[in-house]
């Protein structure tokens, strides 16, 4: 596995997870899109991670 695309995946992964943090400025009704979105990304990561 190349360790650049590997940090880069990681980076976003990062990137996404963050969004977490201000989860409570985020009224509830948008909460289901950073669910998803942190949902999407752990996903794409994992997926990453067996090739």
């Amino acid at each position: 596995m190349d360790p650049q695309a590997t940090s880069e995946q990681d980076r976003a992964l990062d990137a996404v997870l963050a969004r977490l943090d201000g989860l409570d400025a985020v009224g509830v009704h948008d909460h289901v899109e950073v669910y998803s979105a942190v949902d999407r990304a752990l996903r794409e990561r994992l997926a990453g991670a067996e090739d």
